[in-house]
């Protein structure tokens, strides 16, 4: 089983130890979900979605960027998190890939988180900060 991570600060999908950039928006839900395939017709999907939740209102998945949109991904990550109504948009190219990572592992659990990446979240410390760092941590009064 496949585990695919969104997250929202970093406005990042990460599956098979890459990240790539998404569209998010504020209604987009934390939490932890099956990704389940779902054929649509309607216009600018391009035939299917992964579902990750259903409410009486709306439903929620990950799916191929519409036409027209890809300038978006120029965009800073704060801009990112308020494209969508809680939909997870990827590039065409990505989504494919997400696509038959989820076929190829059997299927997959979407996590989504409010942060960012390890990565960038703990940015390298400079060998200086490291020792005032240290240095504060041992200061007792």
């Amino acid at each position: 089983m496949l585990t695919v991570t969104v997250f929202l600060a970093g406005a990042v999908l990460c599956f098979d130890g890459k990240c790539y950039p998404v569209l998010v928006g504020e209604d987009t839900p934390t939490g932890t979900y099956p990704l389940t395939y779902m054929h649509t017709e309607a216009p600018n999907y391009g035939g299917e979605v992964l579902l990750f939740k259903e409410t009486a209102e709306a439903f929620f998945a990950v799916h191929r960027t519409w036409p027209g949109r890809e300038g978006l991904y120029e965009r800073p990550p704060g801009d990112r998190r308020r494209v969508t109504n809680g939909c997870i948009n990827l590039p065409p190219a990505i989504f494919s890939k997400l696509q038959t990572a989820v076929y190829t592992a059997g299927g997959a659990m979407l996590q989504i988180k409010a942060g960012r990446p390890g990565a960038l979240a703990n940015r390298r410390r400079s060998p200086v900060a490291l020792r005032i760092a240290r240095m504060h941590s041992s200061y007792r009064r």
